[in-house]
């Protein structure tokens, strides 16, 4: 039987949906968290690739990047991280400008 790491397990991607009173509140250490509202989905990501959102895009308003300084986490208006890109640094939150639809994002 073979035995997967929880390091190997930790660096694959993960993107799940919540809905908490405030992104900053909700995030965990060593993620990062695209927030679509007010009140609205939190999109969690561990990962340095760039992920493709399904469906239409987002209106990510905020990004709470509780990674490691140096680690950045964006959002970006193409698909696999092209076109115009908004990004935040590792320990730090930043307000996505009104004008980016997001496409992709990397966390």
């Amino acid at each position: 039987m073979r035995k997967t790491s929880m390091a190997a397990v930790m660096g694959i991607a993960a993107l799940v949906t919540a809905t908490p009173a405030s992104a900053a509140q909700w995030c965990l250490n060593g993620s990062a968290c695209f927030h679509t509202g007010d009140v609205g989905q939190v999109l969690v990501a561990q990962s340095e690739n760039w992920h493709n959102l399904t469906g239409p895009a987002a209106v990510i308003r905020t990004i709470v990047n509780r990674q490691p300084e140096g680690d950045d986490a964006c959002v970006a208006s193409g698909l696999d991280g092209s076109g115009q890109r908004f990004c935040v640094d590792g320990g730090d939150e930043g307000t996505v400008p009104s004008g980016l639809i997001a496409r992709s994002l990397r966390g």
